[in-house]
């Protein structure tokens, strides 16, 4: 298979376990089972919102071993996969998927990390409240929103722009 077509599939990936997360979290959080288990509701927040980080430090990959790709097939689109590449580094995504979600423990503190602890790395990258960080990566209706304002939407652009290359 060609390069190009890798990095077509590799998008395709990104984008599945990108949105897949933010449906969940979306439909529980509008389903009658949102207040009825505290620590299951933390866990899932937990899980997609770690899930999200994981996938996010993955599209930085994607841009290591695929820039080249991009900058060949979709060129137009190369300034965007920087901006969102640089945007994810800003947010210490890749420190926290090495140190905290890939590892029972902290390379850094040299010892098992809290349940408190890692909720306060998710805070620094998400903030106070997930739906920010979720819209940045796929808003509510992305049919009425620019493309280019959104993880999702830049990738979706990179992958058409790649295929119809081609």
């Amino acid at each position: 298979m060609s390069e190009p077509k890798h990095a077509i599939d590799v998008l395709n990936g990104l984008i599945v376990d990108l949105d897949t997360p933010i449906k969940v979290l979306t439909d529980y959080l509008e389903s009658e089972y949102f207040e009825i288990d505290n620590d299951f509701r933390k866990g899932l927040f937990r899980f997609c919102l770690q899930t999200l980080i994981l996938n996010c430090a993955k599209y930085t990959e994607f841009c290591r071993d695929y820039g080249k790709v991009v900058n060949t097939h979709a060129q137009s689109l190369a300034p965007l996969m920087n901006q969102f590449k640089i945007e994810i580094e800003a947010k210490g995504i890749n420190s926290f998927r090495n140190d905290y979600i890939g590892h029972i423990r902290s390379k850094k503190l040299k010892r098992p990390l809290t349940i408190e602890e890692t909720d306060a790395e998710i805070n620094k990258i998400v903030g106070s409240s997930a739906l920010p960080f979720m819209n940045w990566i796929c808003p509510d209706v992305p049919s009425k929103t620019d493309s280019t304002k959104y993880l999702i939407g830049v990738l979706v652009l990179m992958r058409d722009e790649i295929a119809k290359s081609l």
